[in-house]
Formats: structure tokens, sequence, C-alpha cells
């Protein structure tokens, strides 16, 4: 029975190589107004990344702003990935891609390309991993590719559909903060060291 136990515990200990977990206080101004978790956990040859953001704010109404997305890959490329964005608690924007057959389908993604074979980089990667070359990146929120250009140095801007950039600013190889300017609001998301 010892052994029994032994052996299942090196399996299981062997089978879940990593798991990483980052924090964010979200400010809008100097005000804490929120966090954000980012995890990474790998198990065998799948790779499954989540970001859980939760924010109020005050911009002449309340506003109670939660994002969730997860997104799967198996060795490099994408296999499952579901993003919710909730106002004031009412569902604005859910999509959930999944790849089948050597293709990928989306559900709720406005301007999706059937097309593409792969998708090796996604936004939630950038939680946890500086871009080597900025060029389209995965947007699991919106349903497909957004551009990331090179400010400067561990600076990038992302260009959104929405006509909106955000802004993502690395330290050591780490995501330190994400600036995103909006038309009523300016917020910056700082992790917490």
């Amino acid at each position: 029975m010892t052994k029994l136990l032994i052996s299942l515990f090196l399996f299981s200990s062997s089978y879940v190589l990593l798991g990483q977990e980052l924090k964010y206080t979200i400010y809008w101004g100097d005000r804490n107004v929120g966090n954000i978790t980012a995890s990474k956990i790998v198990t065998g040859d799948l790779t499954t990344y989540k970001i859980i953001a939760d924010a109020n704010i005050k911009v002449l109404l309340n506003y109670h702003i939660e994002y969730y997305t997860k997104c799967i890959y198996t060795d490099k490329s994408i296999t499952d990935s579901y993003a919710n964005y909730e106002l004031n608690n009412k569902i604005k924007e859910e999509t959930t891609l999944k790849y089948k057959d050597g293709s990928y389908s989306c559900e709720d993604c406005k301007n999706f390309d059937s097309n593409i074979k792969s998708i090796g980089f996604s936004i939630s990667k950038l939680y946890f991993h500086e871009p080597v070359k900025p060029g389209k990146v995965f947007s699991e929120r919106f349903g497909e590719y957004v551009m990331l250009y090179k400010e400067s140095d561990h600076v990038y801007r992302m260009n959104l559909p929405n006509g909106h950039d955000n802004f993502y600013y690395y330290k050591e190889g780490k995501l330190h903060k994400v600036s995103i300017d909006r038309a009523l609001y300016s917020m910056d998301f700082i992790l917490n060291e």
C-alpha cells in the first residue's frame, strides 16, 4: 500500500510541472478600484491561462466591471478559450473558441477568420511572457487578432478592435503594468510585488 501511495504521489507531482499566479491592483488615478489575478498552470502538454478582473469605478454613475478569460494551449497552440466581459452584472461580450479536426470555430466572434490553422500567442500569455516578436496577438475577448507594436524597450502598444490602445510595460521579463486610456477614464494595472 505504501509503495502504491508513493508511486501515485510521484506520478501526480511530475504531472503538474508549473503553477504561477500574478496579482495586480487596478488604479483609477491614485485610487485602488479593483484587482486582477492572472494564473498559468502547466499540466503535461496542457497550459491553462486564466485572467480574472473585478473593478468598481464611478464616472457619473457606478460601474462594476468583471472580466474572465480561460485559455488552454496544447503544446504551443490554443485548443479552447472562453472570455466573458460583464458590466453591472450583465454580460456585454462573450466568446468561445474551439479547435477541432484541424480548424477553429468561434461563437459570438464578429470578425473571426475561419481560415486560421493555429493560434500560438494570445493576450493571456502577455501576463507571463514578454513578446519576442511583436505583431499579431489573438484577443480571446474579441475573437480576432489585434496588433501589438513595440514602442520602446519593454513597452508595447496594443491596438484593439474597439479603437482603443492598451500599453504593456515589462520589467525583467514580467508584465509590470498595463495602462488603458478611454474617453471617460484611464486606468493602470500594477503588479503587486
